[in-house]
């Protein structure tokens, strides 16, 4: 697989004609240890500008607000410009980090960077979910909309009172079935509101590869003669 350096390289030169070579940042060793180990750190001249590329170390998806807060963090010792850059980043995060004016790029896909005056936006990849299996607050919330949702549409908040779920529970499940695209999530006022965009027996052949089975060990169990099975329960369970 190509690197992102170069593949960074590439998808400026091929979209804005520009040659940009990133090379290794001496001023990392100055940053808090946890960026280090979060982050490599390559700096660059993109249009005249000195700007430091930001690339994360690990493919989980950090929140925009946490990269916004890291950047700050790198600005105090960095002074120019500085730039994420990851291999995908769901369309739900892009959004928020456009929202904060955070500068991003995602290479053969996206370029957002307001200082330097561009924002190139092509088709976005939804991201599977790394897990093979949905958590059980989202199949909850899946089997719920699947029975009652009547086209108006879920909220998280709604959902974490009727369900008994927190809140950030239910954030995560809706990001969870956007991304298995069973649903779309829209900003409707200042509420982020699920709904379900296709007929009911085309959702649920989608969703089985990922619900859980209920069932999560299966034993042989030898009786004894004249044993009833099951567990003794009322008078005859308080008589023994």
């Amino acid at each position: 697989m190509e690197n992102l350096e170069h593949s960074f390289g590439s998808y400026l030169k091929e979209t804005l004609g520009i040659f940009v070579k990133l090379e290794p940042w001496e001023g990392e060793n100055r940053l808090p240890f946890f960026l280090q180990n979060l982050y490599e750190f390559f700096q660059a001249s993109i249009l005249h500008t000195p700007c430091l590329v930001m690339v994360p170390r690990e493919e989980a998806e950090q929140t925009p607000a946490t990269v916004h807060k890291h950047i700050v963090q790198v600005q105090n010792q960095w002074g120019h410009e500085v730039i994420y850059a990851s291999r995908k980043i769901s369309a739900y995060n892009r959004k928020r980090l456009i929202e904060q004016k955070v500068p991003f790029v995602v290479p053969g896909n996206q370029m957002y960077l307001p200082p330097l005056g561009i924002d190139l936006r092509e088709h976005f990849k939804t991201i599977r979910n790394a897990r093979s299996k949905w958590s059980p607050s989202t199949q909850t919330v899946f089997l719920y909309a699947l029975m009652h949702d009547r086209g108006q549409g879920l909220n998280p908040k709604e959902m974490a009172d009727l369900l008994g779920y927190a809140p950030m529970s239910m954030t995560r499940a809706f990001d969870e079935l956007e991304t298995a695209e069973l649903g779309r999530v829209a900003m409707e006022g200042r509420q982020r509101v699920l709904r379900l965009d296709q007929d009911k027996r085309t959702l649920w052949e989608k969703a089985l590869g990922f619900l859980r089975k209920p069932v999560r060990k299966r034993f042989w169990v030898k009786l004894y003669p004249n044993t009833c099975i099951g567990v003794e329960a009322g008078l005859t369970a308080l008589a023994r």
